[in-house]
């Protein structure tokens, strides 16, 4: 029997199939995917669902959101997709370690990102790469100073002093504040850490710190750390 019929004098594209629930039915063809005007490209439904046409097998581009310069790569993997950490000058993959307690590295990227939002864009992820060795007395005693070209991201620190002042951190010149740690009690360890650090105003400029009182002179000493970039 065949398989058109006609209503009103117009053909009708359907097709009489057997069903177990419907019966011997006509059931009607639809278009799908083909919008172009009179087009017949039909689409294909198998066993596994709608078909792909074979001229979209093979490769496709997939769009990456742009990140900054310097963005991290590894090979065909894409930015952003595995962990890498930045210690102010290249990128370093964060590896999924191999078996218990392991140190060294592992054999894929640990999922996540590695950039924060700091309430006005997205920056880098750091981890501290300089530790400074503080022995200083006075006023604008320089704790920090970077490889020639380079900016200091101050990170935080570990320090005490001899009696009860406070460090003011300054970039390089009076009144450039950086960080003021309280009060620290005599001879009594202070740690501090902050986040994702406090960039220089620019290359080449020492990091100094003023004690408050300023006499009478109270030396401190401790370890500071953060990244060079």
């Amino acid at each position: 029997m065949a398989d058109n019929v006609t209503i009103v004098g117009t053909v009708v594209a359907a097709d009489e199939v057997s069903d177990g629930t419907l019966g011997t039915v006509k059931v009607q063809y639809v278009k799908i995917m083909d919008g172009t005007l009179d087009g017949t490209n039909k689409a294909q439904v198998g066993a596994s669902g709608l078909s792909v046409l074979a001229s979209q097998n093979g490769s496709w581009s997939v769009a990456v959101p742009t990140l900054a310069a310097s963005a991290p790569s590894l090979k065909s993997t894409a930015p952003g997709v595995g962990t890498f950490v930045s210690d102010g000058s290249g990128w370093q993959p964060a590896i999924n370690p191999v078996g218990a307690g392991a140190t060294t590295s592992g054999s894929g990227l640990a999922a996540g990102t590695d950039y924060l939002f700091n309430g006005a864009s997205y920056e880098r992820q750091r981890t501290p790469s300089v530790w400074k060795d503080v022995n200083a007395s006075g006023v604008l005693a320089t704790v920090w100073t970077p490889a020639s070209g380079k900016t200091i991201r101050f990170m935080g620190g570990y320090i005490s002093a001899a009696s009860g002042v406070s460090l003011l951190f300054e970039d390089n010149t009076t009144g450039n504040f950086i960080f003021r740690t309280p009060i620290l009690t005599a001879n009594v360890p202070f740690s501090f850490a902050l986040g994702n650090g406090i960039p220089m105003s620019g290359a080449n400029r020492t990091l100094k710190a003023t004690q408050t009182p300023n006499s009478p002179v109270v030396t401190f000493t401790g370890t500071i750390y953060g990244t060079e970039e």
